[in-house]
């Protein structure tokens, strides 16, 4: 049985809420507020409007042979999830201040409340993402939003950016994440995806012949190259020790589970060499 014409709305709608807060998440800022702290609010209305299109398409499907439950204990991160959301509950629970746990604080509002909307957009993401075009989607528009904001870091670098940000962490970048560590937090995961794309591109480009290049894979190519150098150069602006560790940490990672799956030996000896090389980060803050 096909779904109802419903149930294809709800699920375009619930796809439409990850790929907007992916975009408008890392993005958005307000010149009224002196951090990032207006990010979370946005969320949770992307999450509430998330799970009211969930909620109608289950409606929708109750009884049918349409309803399917994607939410198994057996999917890997389903009880992790659960056991921190547990975790932060019995946390809130016992704390000598409820609100701020539940709530966050004026300036960082990361308390319960937060979490549930994280899980929420896990959640939706989870029982929606069914194909690998729906899959690719997400990875370029994580990969193409990265790029205004490394581009806004490497700008308030040379103190070209108009709003005073960095004055309060000592002229280091922070963009529109509205914190250094953030930011190269940030930049480290999607610098990972961006470097798959160029290495599955590259691929596919000594793969083809030379008569019959693939234009729109060189194209590609090029973009996400532009892209990861823009990535690198705000994470060094960042000059935060942590997030430069886990950036450094994922590349050895990344190379090894390459090697492995190319089956290149040598790959994997040069991985682990770079991963026992001491990386130079005695400059960088935390």
């Amino acid at each position: 049985m096909f779904p109802s014409k419903v149930s294809v709305l709800c699920d375009k709608v619930i796809e439409a809420g990850w790929l907007v807060a992916a975009i408008s998440i890392p993005l958005f800022f307000s010149g009224y507020a002196s951090s990032a702290a207006d990010k979370p609010v946005v969320l949770q209305l992307i999450a509430a409007t998330m799970l009211a299109a969930w909620l109608i398409k289950w409606i929708d499907q109750h009884g049918t042979s349409q309803t399917h439950n994607r939410l198994s204990l057996r999917v890997p991160l389903i009880v992790p999830t659960l056991f921190l959301l547990a975790v932060y509950l019995l946390a809130t629970a016992t704390s000598i201040a409820p609100h701020t746990s539940f709530f966050g604080a004026y300036q960082r509002p990361q308390g319960m409340y937060a979490l549930i909307a994280y899980v929420i957009v896990f959640a939706m993401i989870l029982q929606g993402l069914r194909t690998r075009e729906q899959l690719d989607r997400l990875i370029v528009t994580i990969i193409i939003t990265s790029f205004p904001i490394a581009l806004y870091a490497i700008l308030q670098n040379y103190n070209l950016d108009p709003l005073p940000w960095n004055l309060d962490f000592d002229g280091r970048s922070g963009a529109m994440l509205g914190n250094p560590i953030f930011l190269a937090a940030y930049l480290i995961m999607v610098f990972i995806l961006t470097l798959s794309k160029v290495v599955n591109d590259v691929r596919l480009v000594m793969r083809a012949r030379r008569d019959a290049l693939p234009v729109a894979e060189i194209a590609e190519l090029i973009a996400c190259l532009v892209i990861a150098t823009a990535q690198f150069v705000a994470i060094a602006h960042a000059n935060s020790r942590g997030p430069q560790l886990g950036w450094f940490a994922g590349i050895v990672f990344f190379l090894l589970l390459y090697a492995l799956i190319v089956r290149r030996r040598r790959l994997v000896l040069g991985a682990l060499g770079v991963g026992a090389a001491p990386p130079a980060f005695s400059s960088c803050r935390c």
